[in-house]
């Protein structure tokens, strides 16, 4: 993960929520949840003008997306929000139509009104899952059009509001952010590389084992947490053995195929580590299984003492586990 920062436009408008005192002697936890930007493009999708939107690359989701995108090896999220943002200035120049955005509006009014009450709640269930000297916090940001539905990049989280994902539901969207907040936490002690720039298949196979622990066991600490409508597909796909044992099989095949690879293949093997995140969602599910196995015959300690030990340790004792479906990574 990379470490940049950027002040937002209308500063003011900064949504600051309470901060929480951490049982954690000498530290002070804070989350905050910043809408100016997104306030600010969506008051101007409100208006019935056709003026251009707002300057919105410099804002700091976007700026951070490009970031991110470049990271993973995807395209850029601007030429998408370009297009989208060019889409609702003509559709608030046709006087016929309703003004566009008005239900994302009513779901950035949802997490508002949700918002004092989250940073306690997301304190309570991470401090059972990070090191007991980790600081709860992060700053989320909202935004429009962008192609992850949310990412964390060093302190910041990065929503786009606008992706389908959400379904307009705030329960899915404070679930979420616990999942998040977990990578903030979690790279405190263990720092991935980009895969899209990994030199060779052993440093890509790193990178991946580093993907599984983080990315897995954010998605089983907000699993702990589901809402009773549950969240993610993910979730469901935990709890379905069949899809499970697949997930495994998967995992295993690529793990494999990184550890044989060779110079020759490491373009394919980079499409493959990138697909088995993003469509096969891979990582998130074997690796939230990992962690829930772990937890349930090793106990929550050992769990959370993976994080200080890395990835390794973590393929290690779920490897060692009685009936454990992924051997050592």
């Amino acid at each position: 993960m990379q470490r940049s920062r950027r002040h937002l436009l209308m500063a003011p408008a900064l949504l600051m929520l309470p901060r929480v005192a951490s049982a954690r002697a000498g530290s002070t936890d804070a989350i905050e949840i910043d809408t100016a930007g997104v306030d600010r493009l969506l008051r101007w999708a409100a208006q019935p003008s056709a003026d251009d939107p707002p300057e919105w690359k410099g804002l700091e989701p976007y700026r951070l997306a490009k970031l991110q995108a470049k990271w993973s090896g995807i395209p850029d999220p601007d030429l998408e929000a370009e297009r989208l943002f060019e889409r609702v200035r003509a559709l608030k120049a046709d006087r016929s139509k309703r003004p566009p955005l008005q239900a994302t509006a009513a779901f950035v009014a949802q997490i508002r009104n949700g918002a004092a009450a989250f940073p306690r709640h997301a304190a309570a269930v991470l401090e059972r899952y990070l090191p007991a000297e980790t600081p709860i916090e992060g700053k989320i940001v909202l935004a429009l059009f962008l192609p992850n539905y949310a990412f964390a990049w060093d302190r910041t989280i990065v929503v786009s509001v606008t992706h389908p994902f959400w379904r307009h539901d705030a329960s899915r969207f404070f679930n979420l952010m616990i999942h998040e907040l977990f990578h903030i936490g979690f790279i405190r002690y263990q720092q991935g590389s980009s895969p899209a720039g990994a030199r060779d298949a052993a440093e890509l196979r790193r990178d991946f084992l580093w993907t599984v622990q983080n990315e897995g066991m954010a998605t089983y600490v907000a699993y702990t947490d589901r809402p009773r409508r549950p969240a993610l597909d993910d979730y469901a796909m935990i709890d379905d053995p069949a899809l499970v044992g697949a997930k495994f099989e998967a995992c295993l095949r690529l793990l494999a195929d990184l550890a044989s690879g060779t110079s020759k293949d490491l373009p394919i093997l980079k499409q493959r580590v990138l697909a088995a995140g993003i469509t096969e969602r891979i990582p998130y599910v074997v690796g939230a299984v990992m962690a829930k196995q772990i937890e349930a015959v090793r106990g929550r300690p050992t769990l959370v003492d993976t994080i200080r030990q890395g990835p390794e340790a973590f393929f290690r004792i779920y490897g060692e586990l009685p009936g454990a479906l992924h051997p050592a990574g």
